[in-house]
């Protein structure tokens, strides 16, 4: 079964690559998987990092669908692999989230969702619209 970890919230500015390119990486590797590969879907954000241990892919998400399939076909389905999605804030996470849910390559249970928050009581509103 593949592992696929999606960090997703619909504000800016909380932690979602952090979370995705720093932490989950660290936390993947020291559980023994060596092959990671980080999606940035992002408009705003474009990862410019070269690493051994970590396959970096920026899309844009001008043409949401467009760029989604491409993850799709790009996502390795092996055991041994961890696939990190980081989507942008706004629409953008929408729009990605309910593709993701109706899609019928990726299985339910291969997919831990992160919803990085910061100590802004106001994002309670974005955690729920995210959620």
């Amino acid at each position: 079964m593949a592992k696929i970890y999606i960090v997703a919230n619909t504000k800016g500015g909380t932690g979602k690559t952090t979370t995705a390119l720093h932490i989950l990486p660290t936390i993947a590797y020291l559980n023994g998987y060596k092959n990671i590969n980080y999606y940035q879907l992002d408009d705003n954000n474009k990862i410019d990092i070269d690493s051994k241990s970590i396959s970096i892919k920026n899309y844009t998400i001008k043409y949401t669908e467009n760029v989604i399939d491409s993850v799709e076909l790009d996502i390795e389905l092996d055991n041994d692999v961890i696939n990190i999605i980081d989507i942008g804030g706004g629409n953008d996470t929408k729009t990605v989230l309910n593709y993701l849910k109706n899609s019928s390559e990726i299985e339910p249970n291969e997919v831990t969702f992160f919803i990085p928050i910061n100590t802004n009581l106001s994002q309670q509103k974005n955690l729920k619209n995210t959620i």
